[in-house]
């Protein structure tokens, strides 16, 4: 999709927070990063046309092609030009309602704009961000079907390959063989996409500390409702008092859930003596002993020990994209972003 000398843009659209970066890719197959912005947090897309807006405010004049790490449900689609599209496949989610979007094609919804708009043919490659991430952590001797990629922030999901050359999104949130919990069962009737991503309500941090609200008069909890999995992380943190423990057991309930369908994969992968999971989101990255709770259950259900590598990829998001739109290893060039 991209040439030598050619600017391309990627975007990170995520739950909470998203990134853009524009780079060119020079004739060595280097690449250079010409610009950089976050957005902590995202603005929120609650129709389609806010989102078009966003990509075409935040569009480079010199932009050839753009490539999209969307943490969305997508159905797999090849565009015209045979770039890797998306039909969204999902309800009001993470705090945003793509109105308008649901059940189109991303990155031809997005060209038919930017031309309209612009006048401009703009290629764009659309993949789910568990792809991306999974993407991320490729290198020529990389062991593909041994490599898997978790993401536990906002929302949760999984990647595996399924081969050498198929990368399969296992839209982990949407997972339905489990018994939802009592506190479970509330999130999702209070929700805007009910008896949708019943897995995510139980394990993501977009949803634990609705639980949380949910026992406080149960048990007479000495708090008032929480705003944010991040008060409920603090309050974990603490140590002391009922509201502690409580906090606490969310966040070991949640790893306990993820390192079941983990335990779940490495049987489907034939209990290989090193699986490598890249992850990715606050609850891998920044929630005190959070995947020393998985490693704990992991054990626990049969998995041999050390046999999960955890590990994380600088800038994965970004990363995963620029490798996806132009088929390069971009690890070098992991130092030059977001510093």
């Amino acid at each position: 999709m991209v040439q030598s000398n050619q600017v391309f843009q990627a975007f990170v659209i995520g739950g909470t927070h998203g990134a853009m970066v524009v780079v060119k890719l020079n004739e060595d197959k280097k690449f250079a990063i010409l610009k950089q912005k976050t957005f902590t947090p995202l603005p929120r897309f609650a129709t389609k046309d806010d989102f078009l807006a966003f990509i075409e405010a935040n569009l480079e004049q010199q932009t050839a092609a753009i490539g999209i790490n969307f943490a969305y449900n997508l159905i797999p689609v090849v565009g015209e030009m045979g770039e890797l599209d998306g039909i969204m496949n999902q309800g009001d989610t993470k705090g945003h309602a793509f109105q308008g979007l649901q059940q189109e094609q991303v990155g031809k919804t997005i060209e038919d704009y930017l031309k309209e708009t612009t006048n401009r043919d703009i290629a764009v490659t659309v993949a789910n961000d568990s792809v991306c991430l999974i993407t991320s952590g490729l290198e020529e001797d990389t062991d593909r079907e041994n490599l898997i990629a978790a993401i536990a922030g906002t929302g949760y999901n999984v990647a595996i390959f399924l081969d050498n050359n198929t990368v399969v999104n296992l839209q982990a949130s949407d997972f339905t063989g489990f018994t939802q919990t009592s506190t479970g069962k509330v999130v999702d009737s209070e929700s805007k996409n009910a008896g949708e991503q019943l897995f995510n309500k139980e394990v993501a941090a977009g949803d634990l500390y609705k639980h949380y609200n949910v026992l406080i008069p149960l048990m007479h909890l000495a708090t008032p409702p929480l705003q944010s999995s991040e008060e409920l992380s603090r309050l974990a943190q603490k140590g002391i008092g009922a509201e502690s423990q409580v906090a606490r057991e969310l966040f070991k309930r949640s790893a306990s859930l993820i390192a079941a369908q983990l335990a779940g994969i490495y049987e489907f992968k034939g209990r290989p003596v090193r699986l490598t999971c890249i992850v990715q989101g606050s609850l891998f990255l920044k929630e005190p002993g959070y995947l020393l709770n998985i490693q704990t259950q992991l054990e626990a259900l049969g998995v041999s020990q050390n046999a999960f590598e955890f590990k994380k990829i600088e800038n994965s998001d970004v990363l995963g994209m620029i490798k996806l739109i132009t088929g390069i290893n971009a690890s070098l060039m992991a130092e030059e972003l977001f510093i």
